[in-house]
């Protein structure tokens, strides 16, 4: 199963749940975008870290704007609150969303709270892997 996870920026929350993915089904059927990315902005250096403490490197990973094709080469999206969504990726039916924080906006700067998204969205993760194994008969 393609997989798309949208975010605003794509050095974050999207990144984060695409390396899982890719992790945890041994693929790279996972993919991430920001729907008001920069093409080719590192990743953000505490997700970096957050992530290396459980073993997962996102070295050298970087931002990618969100495209229609994209979009529409998914077979299930997962998106990210972020005011910049646009419309015809909410109102498609195999949009899932994921209420997850952006710790870029919170008041710490996000540090303290890496961690807690991490953890959230690799929980997340692993409940769509599960559903797609029972809804599919096989791995993702």
């Amino acid at each position: 199963m393609k997989v798309l996870f949208i975010c605003e920026g794509n050095i974050m929350r999207s990144q984060m749940a695409e390396a899982f993915y890719n992790s945890l089904t041994g693929t790279h059927d996972a993919t991430s975008a920001g729907a008001a990315a920069d093409n080719g902005v590192p990743v953000s250096p505490d997700v970096l870290l957050a992530m290396r403490d459980i073993g997962i490197d996102m070295a050298g990973m970087t931002s990618t704007r969100l495209t229609q094709k994209m979009f529409e080469d998914a077979d299930k999206v997962i998106a990210f609150p972020t005011p910049f969504m646009p419309r015809w990726v909410l109102d498609d039916p195999k949009t899932e969303y994921w209420d997850v924080s952006d710790p870029f906006y919170m008041a710490d700067d996000g540090t303290n709270h890496i961690a807690a998204v991490r953890d959230d969205i690799e929980a997340r993760v692993k409940n769509l892997i599960k559903e797609s194994e029972a809804n599919y008969g096989r791995k993702a």
